[in-house]
């Protein structure tokens, strides 16, 4: 994977990171590119300046040849959302950051549940898991790009943790020890991060969700974290209650925006 070289733009007028999306890049086989810590520095008057001053961003992008954009910002920056949204950005997710630290009352596990590094023979059926359980996604729910795309690139962030580096892929069972869901976590100190959390799609709606996500509270929480930090896509409304249920605490909202598509499906599919 190629690495990740981050450009600035700034001006009198506005300010901004952008880059191309290493990850990404490999796994679509097409140039996508992301913009950060976008400000605006004008007013709604001298805006048609701040237009030319972004013209910079526009013309690496062309020389780049990227065929889609991203933009995060948080929910509150509307002169820049709207600034966007008139070159062709458009909403497509706003995404919530999660926290939960531990008090005077523990998460108890659940006798009836098991959590374990993956091992080789559960990686096809986790792979399966990461290619569906996404359909909230913003990747998923770009009609530009859709679900073919979506759950090929989960499956390559599952690869990509199993590759040694600071992430670690969960596998929970019951107690028959048929596979339930999987975790990619990150614990540093006393923060665990959650990356990814899925159910497999034929467990959904039986309960699993709060069992399951207090028991990965309880394994982490055992293993020295205080603090459990994640990331919701608010498409995913069930699963932004379930953290609201397990005492979670919502912080502001982050938008992301597209800009452009994928050229095919994957593997000759038929498209989103």
């Amino acid at each position: 994977m190629q690495g990740l070289t981050r450009h600035k733009l700034s001006s009198q007028w506005l300010r901004l990171e952008h880059y191309l999306v290493p990850w990404d890049t490999e796994v679509f086989g097409q140039p996508v590119a992301q913009i950060e810590k976008f400000a605006l520095l004008v007013g709604p008057v001298d805006r048609q300046v701040a237009a030319s001053d972004f013209q910079a961003y526009e013309d690496w992008r062309a020389a780049q040849g990227v065929v889609l954009e991203m933009a995060k910002l948080g929910a509150a920056e509307l002169p820049e959302l709207a600034f966007l949204e008139t070159r062709g950005f458009r909403w497509m997710e706003t995404q919530y950051r999660l926290s939960w630290a531990l008090g005077l009352e523990r998460p108890e596990a659940d006798a009836g549940l098991h959590v374990a590094p993956l091992q080789d023979g559960d990686l096809a059926c986790v792979e399966m898991v990461a290619a569906h359980a996404f359909e909230t996604s913003r990747y998923a729910m770009d009609p530009a790009v859709g679900s073919e795309w979506a759950g090929r690139r989960y499956k390559a962030w599952l690869h990509n943790a199993l590759q040694g580096g600071v992430q670690q892929v969960l596998v929970a069972r019951d107690g028959g020890g048929e596979l339930v869901g999987f975790f990619v976590v990150q614990q540093t100190d006393e923060l665990g991060y959650w990356h990814l959390t899925a159910i497999d799609p034929a467990r959904q709606g039986q309960g699993y969700g709060v069992r399951l996500w207090r028991h990965m509270m309880a394994w982490q929480v055992a293993r020295g974290v205080r603090r459990i930090e994640t990331s919701v896509s608010g498409h995913n409304l069930r699963v932004l209650g379930l953290y609201g249920r397990l005492g979670f605490r919502f912080s502001q909202g982050i938008i992301t925006m597209h800009r452009g598509g994928l050229h095919s499906a994957p593997d000759g599919g038929d498209g989103a």
